[in-house]
């Protein structure tokens, strides 16, 4: 809770290392084994801790370093079902509930992650950042198609909701090219050591 706050102002080495700390916390108490399909309220909350600790372990690694270690590829977000339940349905409810912001701004960040990932891939030329740019295309427009039709913007918190998606998903294509852009400064710095 203590930090939450101090993670959306200005982030410090501290920030970055207590929330190492308190992913490391998480993993003891398994917050990071969260189930997918029927939950209860314990794991439905642990799902929504865990991925609340993956946003700051972002957010430090954005501002501080180093990049974000934990991968989340096929770990499953927490279902879309309302704090009072019901937990024993399969799959998330396709409606507004007391999850749906915050799963929102989750799958954001997950693309945020596959771009730090993707970022590394071109650096090693697994990828390339035409390939990287498609994979984040594409995970942008689900992550449209599956919100965008639940979110009434009659409604201030899902117009808010739909701002923020569109904010997070706007940063996706800057952070794709920022990380080439650093690419190229760095050639054009040792080109122009050589010359000298």
């Amino acid at each position: 809770m203590v930090q939450i706050p101090q993670c959306r102002g200005e982030i410090s080495r501290s920030h970055s290392v207590l929330v190492g700390a308190l992913v490391r916390l998480a993993q003891c108490i398994n917050c990071h084994k969260a189930v997918s399909g029927v939950q209860d309220l314990r794991s439905h909350t642990q799902a929504l801790l865990w991925h609340q600790i993956l946003f700051l372990e972002i957010r430090t690694g954005e501002a501080q370093g180093p990049l974000p270690t934990e991968r989340t590829d096929e770990l499953p977000l927490p279902l879309n079902v309302d704090d009072h339940g019901p937990f024993n349905v399969p799959s998330s409810i396709m409606a507004w509930t007391d999850s749906s912001f915050s799963i929102i701004r989750y799958e954001c960040y997950e693309i945020h992650r596959l771009i730090f990932r993707g970022r590394v891939a071109v650096e090693h030329n697994d990828i390339t950042i035409q390939e990287l740019l498609e994979a984040v295309d594409r995970r942008k427009k689900e992550v449209i198609a599956k919100h965008d039709a639940i979110l009434d913007s009659c409604v201030p918190i899902q117009q808010c909701a739909k701002t923020v998606m569109k904010l997070l998903l706007a940063r996706c294509d800057g952070m794709t090219l920022t990380g080439q852009l650093h690419r190229f400064e760095d050639v054009g710095v040792q080109v122009q050591m050589k010359a000298r």
